[in-house]
């Protein structure tokens, strides 16, 4: 695990100390940013295998990072987490979205949590995605 770079986009301080201190113990390296802007421009000049991606942020959401990237050639995997229930009508900036369209707009997302969530459940994930994910970001 040694060397596997995380990005956490999340704009829950606490949360992103929190996590990182626990992936840092599990062998991470782990750069946190708390709002989407951000996230996005360290997307655009870094590689990282994980990404760890809130839906709603600051700036710009996480669906919309989803949107942006280019992710033709990236082989980092992006674990979405959300505070509210997927699978159903959601609020949008005050429009609902359809079932159809939120998948649609998460289909680039290799998996979805929903917070809480266990971090036995959160480093499972992550370590699927490490022979996948091996030796993408440098």
């Amino acid at each position: 695990m040694t060397g596997c770079k995380i990005l956490i986009i999340d704009d829950d301080e606490e949360f992103c100390d929190e996590l990182t201190e626990i992936l840092t113990k599990e062998g991470f390296s782990v750069k946190c940013v708390f709002d989407g802007l951000t996230g996005l421009r360290y997307l655009t000049r870094h590689k990282y295998h994980i990404v760890i991606l809130d839906l709603k942020l600051p700036g710009i959401d996480g669906y919309e990072i989803l949107q942006k990237i280019d992710r033709v050639g990236r082989q980092d995997k992006f674990i979405v987490l959300s505070g509210r229930p997927m699978k159903s009508a959601i609020s949008d900036g005050g429009a609902r979205l359809s079932k159809e369209e939120e998948e649609q707009r998460l289909k680039k997302a290799d998996v979805v949590m929903n917070k809480p969530f266990a971090i036995d459940a959160l480093l499972e994930k992550i370590r699927l995605y490490l022979p996948a994910a091996d030796g993408a970001a440098k």
